[in-house]
C-alpha cells in the first residue's frame, strides 16, 4: 500500500502523504503488515487528499468513455437487477418459511371451515380459535387411544 501511494503520487511527498504512510506504518506493523476494509476507509476518511489522484482517474475514465450519463444509468441498472434479486430471494424465504409453518400446522384453516361450515366460519371467527383447540383435544384423544 506504501509503494502503490508513492507511485500514485509519484514520489511527491506532502504532508497529507506522509502523515498517512506513518499510519499506514503503525498499522501494518500491528497486524504483520495486513490492511482490512474498515482501516483503509478510517485512513480515507482521515486523509482524503490521498486517493485523490484516483478519485480523478476514475473521473476522467468516466468522462472519456461512454459518458456521466451512460454510467449513472448503468449503476442504476445495476442497482435494479440487484433489488429484483434480493426481493426475489426474500420472497423464497417467506415462501419456504410459510409452507414449513403450514406443515407443522396441525389443524389447517380448511379443516376449520369444513368442521364449522361456510357461514360460521366467515361470520363468528372468534370461534375459530375455540374449534381449533376442540380439534387439537380430539387428535390428542385419538393419539392416546393409539
Amino acid at each position: 500500500m506504501k509503494h502503490f501511494l508513492n507511485k500514485l503520487w509519484n514520489e511527491q511527498s506532502n504532508v497529507a502523504l506522509r502523515n498517512c504512510l506513518e499510519l499506514l506504518q503503525q498499522i501494518s506493523g500491528d497486524e504483520g503488515g495486513i490492511i482490512g476494509f474498515k482501516q483503509l476507509c478510517a485512513i480515507h476518511q482521515k486523509f482524503p487528499m490521498v486517493f485523490y489522484p484516483l478519485y480523478m482517474l476514475q473521473v476522467n475514465i468516466i468522462n472519456n468513455t461512454l459518458g456521466e450519463s451512460w454510467w449513472n444509468e448503468h449503476k442504476a441498472f445495476i442497482k435494479d437487477i440487484k433489488n429484483k434479486k434480493d426481493e426475489a430471494t426474500l420472497k423464497a424465504l417467506m415462501q419456504h418459511d410459510k409452507e414449513i409453518e403450514d406443515e407443522n400446522e396441525i389443524v389447517s384453516e380448511e379443516m376449520l371451515l369444513r368442521r364449522m361450515g361456510f357461514v360460521k366460519y366467515h361470520v363468528l371467527p372468534w370461534l375459530r380459535e375455540v374449534e381449533k383447540k376442540r380439534i387439537l383435544r380430539i387428535i390428542a384423544l385419538e393419539n392416546s387411544l393409539n
